[in-house]
């Protein structure tokens, strides 16, 4: 414990050893998020299944060493994937084939990040959490070109965010790889009635892999 202690320390006293630089920049990547589908009367959930989104991303992100704040908007690339579906036949689970459906959605979002930064020469390593927003903008149930969001009720959610990643300094050109997840803190059911027995739909989790190019302030 007092090891861990220490690295804590040192790391903190590392990166406050070099100026509190500022960046703005753009960025984009990939980010697939999940969400989970719960089908049938009450909650008995006798076929559950959950989806995996593949959006492309693009934003604007301000760094201040020990914080940073991502805007960005999200677009489906490509059919969502159901990546797991379930029935219940009495008491056995039957697992059946994923399936592609033909949907589409956006949103935009924003993060709020706390970083901890180590000093590594060229730029700084980092590590940090926070909270993240999601706003529906769109979303394409059945793939008919038909926006559904007015039929599945709230769809915007909290994340809690945990993300690592570098910045790098080369001639005054910030380069910013980021990894991130997320955790959705309020899967709000949205109850659709008009299909059989009813559908309860909810936002799981959310990956994402960006790059920033940014310039120092």
């Amino acid at each position: 414990m007092k090891k861990v202690t220490v690295l804590f320390l040192l790391m903190i006293s590392a990166g406050m050893m070099y100026p509190k630089d500022m960046i703005f920049g753009v960025k984009g990547g990939l980010d697939p998020y999940t969400m989970g589908n719960k089908i049938g009367p009450n909650d008995k959930n006798y076929n559950s299944e959950e989806f995996l989104f593949n959006d492309i991303y693009a934003g604007l992100f301000f760094d201040a060493l020990y914080f940073r704040i991502d805007i960005g908007y999200n677009m489906m690339m490509g059919p969502m994937l159901n990546v797991k579906r379930t029935i219940l036949s009495g008491e056995e689970a039957i697992t059946v084939p994923a399936v592609h459906m033909n949907a589409g959605a956006s949103t935009v979002s924003v993060d709020l990040l706390g970083k901890l930064p180590l000093y590594i020469g060229l730029g700084y390593l980092w590590v940090g959490a926070g909270v993240g927003y999601r706003q529906m903008l769109t979303w394409d149930y059945n793939g008919d070109g038909v926006d559904d969001l007015g039929s599945f009720g709230d769809m915007n959610d909290f994340y809690l965010l945990a993300a690592a990643g570098l910045d790098i300094n080369i001639f005054g050109l910030i380069i910013a790889p980021q990894v991130s997840f997320g955790y959705n803190l309020t899967p709000k059911p949205n109850t659709v009635a008009d299909i059989a027995g009813g559908i309860n739909q909810y936002w799981l989790y959310e990956y994402k892999y960006s790059v920033g190019i940014g310039l120092e302030l």
